[in-house]
């Protein structure tokens, strides 16, 4: 069985206790159910909500346990870029996020998703800059939204 960091997981976050799901060894619903400490009161999945959307064997609610990779900051991406396009770059980057979200992700304030990471690489690709994007520091998170 996959032992599971649990850190960064929702207070209330939904147990699953369906161990006739094909996918429940690497549900994070399952894995936290069977790894975490017996509580007075818990949130559970109702099976029958379960069967009626989809059943277990494409469980609407499965959450992978494979962990993703984060990233935090990205002060430096612009140091080998040639001066013109790191600012077109950062102009599209502060368009897209604002200036509120840009700055906190550019400090690392704020952990980026792969899906932000991948915003960042997209728009350095459309103008042509073919420097790698690297972040930081990366980090190895499982996604606990549903």
């Amino acid at each position: 069985m996959k032992h599971i960091d649990f850190t960064g997981m929702p207070v209330h976050f939904t147990l699953c206790h369906r161990e006739d799901c094909e996918h429940h060894t690497n549900c994070l619903h399952w894995l936290d159910y069977e790894q975490s400490p017996a509580k007075e009161r818990s949130f559970f999945f109702d099976p029958r909500w379960i069967d009626a959307n989809g059943g277990t064997s494409q469980c609407p609610k499965y959450l992978d346990s494979e962990p993703l990779t984060y990233a935090r900051g990205f002060k430096h991406i612009y140091d080998a870029m040639p001066k013109a396009k790191a600012a077109l770059l950062r102009q599209r980057l502060l368009q897209h996020f604002g200036d509120y979200n840009y700055y906190r992700y550019r400090r690392g304030e704020y952990v980026m998703s792969p899906e932000i990471q991948q915003v960042i690489r997209d728009a350095a690709a459309e103008l042509g800059i073919d420097t790698p994007i690297t972040f930081t520091e990366e980090l190895r998170l499982h996604c606990w939204q549903e």
